[in-house]
């Protein structure tokens, strides 16, 4: 058996500390005879009933020749930062591989600089013909991107392999269901506007909808989802991200639509309309006891998040719900859908202490096989899903017939992760299964879900996918972590009423606040970015 290799460590950020021999290109060698054992640094999930004997994991052992033994870290983005930022500083040995760590190209770059990360290039050139074959499937201007993003802008190395993420499922902020059940008992239409929204929940919360003659209805449940598709009816908020309009970027934040949002979504909360639980829940087994209970009526009329996450697999939850879209502009700068654009994220490292690169660059771009994608996504084949060409509920072509829709999200058939790989709607998504059953509303609303990203409101200009130069990313590195978050608190705060946005002291603090801690500054290497683009 195996072990996973624990990384118990202070969770201290030193990564301003690392010294190393500085990037250098690596010399190619040829891959070793036999099997090679590899070390595998990655986030556990604690989904994954097991790493060792999981079928993702042989999988790739027989497909790319290798052992893994597997160093365990903290699925948390900040903290596996962290113990690899104490690793490195410690001078302790590195795993051979890191996977699944979303490092950013200023980090991958910073630690390819120090010497922890390799530079691939040569590597890329000699094993990684599934790489090379995917991109060539992808359109110029991501692959322009990705290339971009992906180099050293002044030595042209690439210390990282990305994954990247092309028109698959989960482009929407906010994923949005409504009961359609309840609406149908109480003979109401799906609302359209923030006045509309408003008559549902309350006919939600008032008028028994699951008819189990209990006053237990949650009319809205869920956290930030929630705030930014209430806040989108105000203003374009796309979370983490400026606006632009004309080639001028600006914060949408301090916008008075934006503090027009918060009032309205604190007065649902205050009318007990938004439930406080959302709030206070920190699992998804506490949201599906309440959306999907696997005994009585749903207590939840409109819910946010991957439905099959957010839901029990044994219960016929899927078919009561439908998808919401956007509400119609409230302010006359809002009533946006907000997508994502292709997504590119540096994911997979082979780092100084490796003994055997070519067999790690050989594992890597494995993760690049169509296959690969569908058995990360899917779980194993043959058991979890099969072959079988058809269409996707999108009307692309797809081979993959799901069986078993709950290998991605616990067991031992994944990772319950996309570590690593290029998705695209051929190698990642499922064919359109009509008929009964929980995998045939999950492509019910996949479909609808689709029209909703098709047919909403976009902007005509956005300030994403940018390229920016090392003192940007350095800039983006130390002030956008605690100014996305404190967004995000104080937002709670307000919509959940431990402050008031009503309150022009209150609101004038989160302003002032805003400056001091460098929310300005995001802006100036945004437009920076955004004008060389």
């Amino acid at each position: 058996m195996r072990r996973i290799i624990s990384t118990l460590l202070v969770f201290v950020m030193l990564l301003g500390t690392l010294t190393g021999c500085g990037g250098k290109k690596a010399n190619v060698e040829e891959l070793p005879e036999g099997t090679v054992m590899l070390t595998v640094g990655i986030p556990q999930r604690s989904t994954v009933s097991d790493y060792d004997e999981n079928a993702f994991t042989k999988y790739l052992e027989e497909t790319a020749n290798v052992e893994i033994e597997f160093v365990g870290f903290s699925s948390s983005t900040q903290e596996y930062r962290q113990q690899l930022a104490l690793m490195c500083s410690a001078n302790e040995p590195l795993p051979d591989v890191i996977v699944g760590f979303d490092m950013s190209h200023y980090l991958a770059n910073q630690y390819g600089e120090d010497g922890y990360f390799m530079d691939l290039t040569d590597y890329i050139d000699a094993y990684a013909p599934n790489y090379k074959e995917q991109l060539k499937k992808l359109d110029d201007k991501t692959v322009k991107y990705i290339e971009e993003k992906g180099k050293h802008l002044e030595t042209g190395a690439q210390f990282g392999m990305p994954r990247v993420t092309c028109e698959v499922t989960d482009d929407l902020q906010s994923m949005m269901f409504i009961n359609q059940t309840w609406l149908d008992t109480l003979g109401l239409q799906v609302p359209t506007t923030v006045e509309e929204l408003k008559t549902v929940l309350q006919a939600f919360k008032t008028q028994d909808p699951n008819k189990n003659g209990e006053a237990d209805e949650i009319p809205i449940l869920g956290k930030e989802g929630i705030m930014n598709y209430l806040i989108n009816a105000f203003v374009l908020y796309h979370q983490n991200n400026f606006n632009v309009t004309d080639g001028k970027v600006w914060d949408p934040v301090v916008t008075d639509e934006f503090r027009q949002a918060l009032i309205y979504a604190n007065g649902l909360v205050a009318d007990g309309l938004y439930s406080k639980l959302s709030f206070s829940i920190a699992s998804e087994t506490e949201y599906k006891a309440l959306i999907s209970p696997t005994e009585g009526p749903s207590k939840v009329g409109i819910f946010v998040g991957h439905p099959e996450r957010m839901t029990n697999a044994n219960t016929d939850a899927l078919s009561h719900f439908t998808a919401l879209t956007a509400l119609s502009d409230a302010t006359g700068k809002g009533g946006y859908t907000v997508t994502a654009e292709p997504s590119v994220n540096w994911m997979g490292f082979i780092t100084k202490d490796c003994t055997y690169p070519a067999a790690a660059m050989k594992f890597l771009d494995t993760f690049y096989m169509d296959e690969t994608m569908a058995i990360q996504r899917h779980g194993e084949k043959g058991v979890d899903w099969v072959e079988e060409e058809g269409k996707t509920p999108y009307g692309t072509d797809a081979h993959i017939k799901v069986v078993n829709t709950e290998a991605f999200f616990s067991g031992s058939s994944t990772w319950c992760h996309n570590v690593l790989g290029i998705m695209t709607h051929w190698n990642y998504l499922g064919i359109n299964q009509e008929g009964e059953g929980r995998i045939a509303e999950t492509s019910r609303l996949q479909k609808e879900l689709w029209t909703v990203m098709n047919d909403g409101k976009a902007p005509k200009e956005k300030a994403a996918n940018l390229v920016y130069t090392d003192e940007e990313y350095a800039v983006r590195e130390e002030k956008a972590g605690t100014v996305d978050s404190y967004i995000l608190t104080e937002s709670t705060l307000f919509v959940s009423g431990e402050k008031n946005p009503s309150d022009d002291a209150a609101w004038t603090e989160f302003l002032d606040t805003l400056k001091e801690i460098g929310r300005n500054d995001l802006l100036k290497v945004c437009q920076s970015a955004y004008s060389r683009k």
